[in-house]
């Protein structure tokens, strides 16, 4: 499935699934954060470890993987590439999504690493 996804409203207004490691802040900031985006998102929470996240991600089972901006950098840097990170920074640390590459424009806090 192929989905232009430009923001995280985006999960919202399409009713979209995303992957959440279950280990850590980001999966508490889902599961128990009164904040407006984490209470209307968290049906749509699916967790995952991080390699089966990345699994789903790019088989289409989950339209973004949600995670801190270090690790989603790190992750879409790695072969074979095909990640994206976009979005501004929500939540009360420094998550966004990480989209499958070709999914959206890249826009606002955009980071893609390719091998040379």
């Amino acid at each position: 499935m192929s989905v232009a996804l430009r923001h995280s409203q985006d999960l919202l207004r399409d009713n979209l699934l995303l992957g959440v490691n279950p280990n850590g802040s980001t999966a508490a900031y889902f599961a128990s954060s009164y904040d407006t985006l984490a209470t209307q998102l968290q049906p749509n929470v699916r967790y995952c470890d991080t390699p089966t996240c990345l699994k789903w991600l790019r088989s289409g089972e989950v339209a973004a993987f949600v995670s801190d901006r270090p690790q989603l950098a790190y992750l879409a840097n790695l072969h074979p590439c095909d990640l994206t990170v976009v979005g501004d920074d929500f939540g009360p640390g420094a998550w966004v999504n990480g989209w499958l590459q070709g999914r959206l424009p890249l826009i606002g806090y955009t980071i893609l690493w390719l091998h040379a």
